[in-house]
């Protein structure tokens, strides 16, 4: 919320209710407009509150935010648990930038 706090349940089951109508099981179903709404349908896989956190924990890491700094947000009690569990390794997006590394250090 705004004011730092916890969405309440209700706000939170509202905001949910909304993902739900943007996903569709059809891929030819996106980009219609969802039943009695104007949100446009634009999920075409089922996103759940914990793949949301799993992405967000993994979009930190990769842009660089300090393993601690992630794990404080996370609200893990150990920077294990949030390297182990959380952050994966995006292979498409970082292969390149790992090459790069790799060459760096071996000069």
């Amino acid at each position: 919320m705004e004011n730092g706090k916890p969405l309440s349940q209700s706000s939170f089951s509202n905001l949910w209710d909304m993902v739900r109508r943007r996903t569709v099981d059809d891929p030819a179903e996106l980009g219609t407009k969802a039943t009695n709404s104007k949100m446009v349908r634009s999920l075409d896989f089922h996103v759940t509150p914990h793949l949301l956190r799993h992405t967000y924990i993994t979009r930190l890491f990769e842009s660089g935010l300090d393993i601690k700094e992630i794990q404080y947000l996370a609200g893990h009690t150990t920077v294990d648990m949030t390297l182990r569990v959380y952050t994966h390794y995006q292979h498409e997006t970082r292969q390149q930038d790992t090459a790069n590394k790799v060459c760096a250090a071996l000069g």
